[in-house]
């Protein structure tokens, strides 16, 4: 009985040694931010049953992205962590873009190799009937940049028409049109621009032009042998020449001197080219068509260029 009555006494002081539940965090609950991946399959769900096709897809460290199409429409999306981080729907009232494309990685989702992941877009132009691409760098933190490499000193419609393998590494091929200065044809120029990394960590590349001396010879022998040929008209040569001038860093007086030396007795419409490359390429007052077909400069039509 001692015993039996000594174990029972025992037992609250026992009960009182064990550990006690360790209390319930709320916020193990509760998840920051969204499941990008289940958001994409979501809305991929969503589009199949609504009779779109979904297409490419990629998928990064923090985002996953698609593209879709239907009869007469397509899309594409990008999700982060964030949620929805970019939307783009062809076609748009106020936009040219008739069609939009999600591009495969070229060669990865680090396009520049600056650390940031990428995505591609394509978007055609309905004037032009052109591809475009868009580069649209995705940050860690789920935030979205558009980083096209741009060329403004010109102040041409840039194009990114296409990315290579080079022997400077991944190039994108720009093509820089100058509808405002076109004689019967527009001015062209196609520039490859390579991605620059700066020394810093964490610091996004730029993609900056890089014409060689020989590719701007070669650039240069193209036109001339256009020219001879008949196959280029002399104003859109003469813009053209002066436009590889002022890529390949030359003076304001080497630009005039290649467009003259193609063009040295302009009508109007060269007489406004020739004011623009003068000032700076900064875009001049528009000159009325006359209306004629061919110029005194001799300058003929010829195919748009694609």
């Amino acid at each position: 009985m001692r015993f039996g009555a000594l174990a029972f006494a025992m037992l609250p002081a026992l009960g009182a040694c064990a550990p006690e539940p360790a209390p319930v965090d709320p916020w193990s609950y509760v998840r920051i931010g969204a499941d990008f991946e289940t958001e994409a399959e979501t809305f991929a769900a969503q589009l199949t049953e609504r009779g779109w096709t979904v297409g490419a897809r990629q998928r990064g460290r923090s985002f996953a992205a698609l593209a879709a199409r239907t009869e007469g429409r397509s899309l594409v999306r990008i999700w982060t962590a964030r949620g929805l981080a970019l939307s783009v729907d062809a076609p748009a009232p106020e936009h040219w873009r008739r069609d939009v494309v999600l591009a495969p990685p070229v060669p990865a989702a680090d396009l520049d190799g600056d650390g940031f992941e990428e995505v591609v877009i394509g978007a055609t132009d309905d004037a032009a009937d052109r591809t475009c691409f868009a580069l649209v760098r995705v940050d860690d933190q789920g935030f979205t940049h558009e980083a096209t490499p741009t060329y403004r000193d010109l102040g041409g419609e840039g194009c990114v028409e296409g990315f290579t393998e080079g022997a400077r590494g991944l190039e994108a091929m720009v093509v820089l049109r100058f509808p405002e200065l076109a004689r019967t044809s527009v001015p062209a120029v196609a520039v490859p621009f390579v991605p620059e990394r700066p020394a810093e960590a964490e610091v996004p590349a730029r993609w900056v032009p890089r014409l060689e001396p020989g590719e701007l010879e070669r650039e240069r022998a193209a036109r001339s042998r256009a020219l001879r040929e008949r196959r280029l008209g002399r104003h859109r040569a003469a813009v053209e020449l002066a436009a590889l001038a002022h890529l390949a860093g030359e003076d304001r007086g080497a630009q005039l001197a290649a467009f003259d030396a193609v063009l040295p007795d302009p009508d109007a419409a060269g007489l406004a080219a020739r004011a623009r490359i003068a000032e700076g390429w900064v875009l001049p007052e528009p000159v009325p068509d006359d209306g004629s077909e061919v110029d005194d400069a001799g300058d003929v039509a010829e195919p748009e260029p694609r």
